[in-house]
């Protein structure tokens, strides 16, 4: 469950991370939801939907910036003149091509490279799934079959000690 996810990361940033659940955005609307449901002309995942309900965005986990619902269709608009390229990357689960529409992004690192959800995957991929896609090498499949399996190996993160934060506050991984 999403939501008790959450609140777990939320409980541990609070006491170790004060800065960094400062930073988290309270929850989307129902209008943005709505909004982007439709510009992508699919429905996303419920538990990227569950996940904005409770934070939409802005802040760092695990090395990448969950951005807000809105800020992540604006970097899937700027993609979408990417299509039509072939990916030297090749997974039977998701579409070999460098980008494609039904990647939707979740978050980004510091070099533009994102974590997708995958929208429209292959036949033997799962809804859900999530997707690496870096600016230089295109798509990877990640080990992670859905936003809630992710969200929920930080959790672990977290109360495993691989996190602290640094003198701002602010969470660092400990494992690299």
């Amino acid at each position: 469950d999403v939501v008790a996810i959450w609140a777990e990361i939320d409980t541990w940033l609070a006491s170790h991370a004060p800065t960094t659940l400062a930073a988290l955005a309270g929850p989307v609307s129902e209008e943005t939801i709505a909004a982007v449901e439709r510009a992508l002309g699919r429905a996303l995942p419920p538990d990227v939907i569950a996940s904005y309900r409770v934070h939409d965005g802005y802040t760092s986990l695990h090395h990448y910036e969950y951005v807000p619902l809105g800020v992540g269709l604006e970097y899937w608009q700027s993609h979408a003149g990417l299509t039509g390229r072939v990916s030297a990357n090749v997974s039977s689960k998701i579409k070999p091509v460098y980008w494609h529409p039904g990647w939707f992004p979740l978050a980004m690192d510091g070099g533009g490279n994102l974590l997708c959800v995958d929208l429209d995957p292959e036949p033997e991929g799962g809804f859900g799934q999530l997707v690496w896609w870096e600016v230089h090498e295109g798509p990877f499949l990640s080990e992670y079959p859905s936003w809630g399996a992710w969200l929920d190996r930080f959790r672990r993160g977290l109360a495993a000690g691989e996190f602290g934060t640094d003198v701002n506050g602010r969470i660092e991984s400990k494992v690299y």
